[in-house]
């Protein structure tokens, strides 16, 4: 938002756009990750404030992932049904991402896509037209979404080529990749260049030690998310036992019925989803604390610049994502022609997803008891109603509507799958989904206020009362500086002072 105010500020004012002098010692805007470059933004600017561009621009990233979500299952064949859960979960997994910042919420949109074009390309449909949109599509995302992002979208789009490519026996579709790359790649530059320039003078462009580079992996407890969704506990997921190392910054989350339709994915014996099995995997094995491959990884030229191993999990939030779009088509739909095709001899598809859901109770009940007696800290300042409350709320009730969503959702496939009840099974399916996507959503969401608080930030009035005082103006070193008194930089609020604020 701030970047999007000084780009109003300098379009309605005249003022340059080409340098913030705001920012440390003044900085050169258009080397920046803020897209700079990117049209869209400036359209919406001339029409909206800066805080309803935003909020505007993370919606519009988000129907557009839900919309080429969607129209990629389908070209995968899979139904409607599937199609929207598939699509729906990509979004409620990627939920941090798209409502943080519009440079993460486009790689989201850009992400379903790629690989539809790719598609596309393979049915060798208008070759050169899909080609000059997938070029167009790459070179937006240059100017738009954070570099290493695109970087990874591209390599997996690059491996779905291939697999298609032997698959069909069609080696051209390497060279319409490779040729939409290059086509990208001239429309980026007036983008890389200068943050490319600007990176070599940071710690962008010395080698980060590998203790930087491995912050925030997924971690075991984290593992928890793909049906404990952070919005149902207020347990502290994202803090270690120290309460210094932090844990994931992927939400995995992906909904109740869709998880239960990922993990029967894996017992599906079909090419396809061998293939986004192992897009799915590759990226959690890449994420997972102290992982060799991660380490392999840093010791790549050009990736050896990125942190956070978590953030690979993009890529297998998409892929677990049609694996259960692949998985409702196969079980729901075309599972009595598909019988051979089901890697289990031993228990049928109910057992198997009522085997999911007991594994699942038992995890969220280990987990919840785990946190409460390790990692909550009851101090001073809470009193013994209070700790009863939460315990009933987190401890209780929260974990109750997940186990309840878990067991309507095994009855419902069951009954579906033995064909009882006629379609109310599936609307059962359809209600418990909607429901869990507005519940999670609902949570996670919180607009910009339209409107500046009548009060200034506390920590504001603090430095207006301590003239003459030095803090630096990145909010990782002002954290742990202290103020002189004994105190830190951040305040009880949880107010920082931004660079660029």
């Amino acid at each position: 938002v701030p970047y999007f105010s000084f780009y109003k500020n300098a379009i309605t004012n005249g003022d340059s756009i080409l340098w913030n002098p705001y920012n440390a010692g003044g900085f050169p805007v258009f080397a920046d990750l803020a897209g700079f470059f990117f049209p869209l933004h400036y359209i919406f600017l001339l029409f909206f404030s800066a805080v309803q561009a935003f909020n505007w621009l993370l919606f519009l990233a988000s129907v557009s992932a839900l919309f080429f979500m969607i129209r990629f299952l389908r070209g995968l064949n899979v139904g409607v049904a599937g199609s929207l859960l598939g699509g729906l979960s990509l979004i409620i997994s990627e939920i941090v991402s798209l409502i943080n910042v519009t440079s993460t919420a486009y790689s989201v949109a850009l992400l379903p896509l790629l690989f539809l074009i790719v598609l596309r390309l393979s049915q060798q449909s208008r070759t050169w037209l899909y080609v000059l949109l997938g070029g167009l599509s790459i070179g937006l995302a240059w100017l738009s979404a954070l570099p290493h992002y695109v970087l990874w979208i591209l390599l997996s789009g690059f491996a779905f080529t291939l697999y298609l490519a032997f698959k069909e026996s069609n080696k051209k579709l390497i060279l319409w990749f490779v040729l939409m790359n290059l086509i990208g790649l001239v429309v980026g530059l007036v983008q890389l260049g200068p943050i490319f320039s600007v990176a070599q003078s940071s710690s962008r462009g010395i080698p980060l030690p590998y203790s930087q580079l491995a912050e925030d992996p997924v971690r075991l407890l984290d593992l928890a998310r793909f049906f404990f969704a952070d919005v149902y506990s207020y347990l502290p997921v994202y803090r270690s036992i120290d309460g210094i190392i932090q844990g994931s910054e992927s939400f995995l989350y992906m909904g109740i019925i869709p998880f239960l339709f990922f993990a029967a994915s894996f017992f599906i014996k079909v090419p396809l989803v061998k293939f986004f099995r192992w897009l799915f995997l590759v990226p959690l094995l890449i994420a997972i604390q102290s992982s060799p491959l991660f380490y392999l990884i840093t010791k790549i030229p050009i990736l050896n610049a990125f942190r956070e191993p978590s953030r690979y999990m993009l890529i297998g939030s998409f892929a677990a994502a049609v694996l259960t779009g692949l998985a409702v088509q196969f079980f729901l739909v075309d599972w009595q022609n598909k019988k051979q095709l089901f890697h289990s001899k031993i228990f049928t598809v109910s057992q198997l997803f009522g085997i999911t859901v007991l594994a699942a109770v038992f995890f969220i009940s280990v987990f919840t008891v785990y946190f409460t007696f390790r990692f909550i800290d009851v101090g001073e300042n809470i009193s013994l109603l209070e700790f009863i409350r939460y315990i009933v709320w987190v401890v209780m009730a929260k974990p109750l509507i997940i186990i309840t969503f878990l067991v309507l959702a095994w009855l419902a496939i069951s009954l579906f799958l033995k064909q009882k009840f006629g379609s109310l099974p599936a609307v059962c399916l359809v209600l418990i989904t909607i429901l869990d996507f507005i519940l999670v959503f609902n949570f996670s969401v919180a607009a910009w206020p339209s409107a500046i608080p009548p009060t200034p930030p506390s920590l504001i009035t603090f430095l207006k009362k301590n003239p003459g005082r030095i803090v630096t103006l990145f909010p990782n070193d002002f954290r742990d500086q202290l103020l002189g008194d004994g105190k830190f930089g951040i305040t009880e609020s949880g107010e920082m002072l931004l660079a660029n604020v």
